[in-house]
């Protein structure tokens, strides 16, 4: 009789801990199964796991929170390479058009035509730049330093405002019609 008492107490034991074990790591399944679905491309899958605060649970919080930030950062990568695709577009495209006057019409001043070209393969050059420096200012790979702004402002009025010696002009602003009230148009969208 104590044999089976026993061997029950084992069978019992065993199936509890057997049960006991998959619940305690059923969270752990679930964290599981969200790795993998981020893993095959789906960031936008979140653990959410219910119940107490517990290392799963922290766990799981670390691991939503990581797909979060690595979802909006391929988005703001995606944003990025359709800004740049759309903004170096513009200069390729007057290049094309004025190569394309240039052939079709030999009797044009090339001399305008190779300005005009330069002042847009500039445009470009620039924008390339300037898209470089925002592509590092996002991985913020550049050492940043405090800057005293009065001394920009101040620089910036010496360079735009005219000196004491020319405020004397012959020009005057006049206005031929009423002031208009103008909706402020939104610089991004």
């Amino acid at each position: 009789m104590a044999a089976w008492f026993m061997l029950f107490l084992l069978v019992f034991g065993l199936l509890g801990g057997w049960i006991l074990a998959g619940r305690m790591l059923a969270p752990l399944a679930r964290i599981t199964d969200a790795t993998r679905t981020a893993a095959m491309g789906s960031l936008s899958h979140r653990v959410r796991l219910p119940g107490r605060q517990d290392e799963f649970r922290e766990l799981a919080d670390a691991f939503d929170a990581m797909l979060a930030r690595l979802e909006a950062h391929i988005a703001e990568q995606q944003r990025f390479a359709a800004n740049a695709s759309h903004e170096l577009r513009t200069p390729l495209a007057v290049s094309k058009s004025l190569l394309d006057v240039a052939r079709t019409d030999p009797s044009q001043d090339t001399g305008e035509i190779l300005d005009r070209l330069q002042a847009v393969n500039t445009r470009a050059i620039d924008l390339t730049e300037a898209l470089l420096l925002l592509s590092r200012a996002n991985r913020q790979s550049f050492t940043r330093e405090p800057v005293d702004l009065s001394l920009v402002a101040e620089e910036a009025a010496e360079t735009l405002l005219p000196s004491p010696r020319s405020t004397a002009s012959p020009w005057r602003p006049t206005a031929t019609s009423r002031p208009r009230s103008a909706r402020p148009r939104s610089c991004c969208n």
